[in-house]
């Protein structure tokens, strides 16, 4: 049985972030797979929330550049500079939340939630 974890935030300044992710709770070989995206949403939940309050014109700016970057990439088929423009979106969005602690803590999850892509 799969359940949905959703974090959306209001439309930021024109960007909407929206996290996604079915999560397979029946199979105890995902547990890693279920608590790692349970505990990044959590906290990027946090950090969006923070992110939305103070969003600035410079930060809507590096995240549009980065979704921009991530569409050419993904034309040109180019599956590294897509992955990477796609961190910097989220990059982005973490560090509109103006807490260096919060960012420091989304990483653990960030990279091990890399290896289910």
């Amino acid at each position: 049985m799969c359940s949905c974890t959703r974090i959306r935030a209001a439309s930021v300044s024109g960007v909407e972030y929206s996290a996604s992710l079915a999560l397979d709770q029946g199979d105890s070989n995902d547990d890693d797979f279920v608590d790692t995206y349970r505990t990044r949403c959590s906290i990027e939940g946090l950090l969006v929330e923070r992110a939305a309050a103070q969003f600035t014109a410079t930060d809507e700016e590096a995240a549009r550049h980065a979704i921009e970057q991530h569409r050419i990439a993904a034309e040109a088929g180019d599956r590294t500079a897509a992955r990477d423009a796609h961190q910097s979106f989220h990059f982005s969005i973490y560090h509109a939340a103006r807490s260096p602690w919060l960012f420091r803590s989304a990483m653990p999850t960030w990279h091990n939630s890399e290896r289910y892509r």
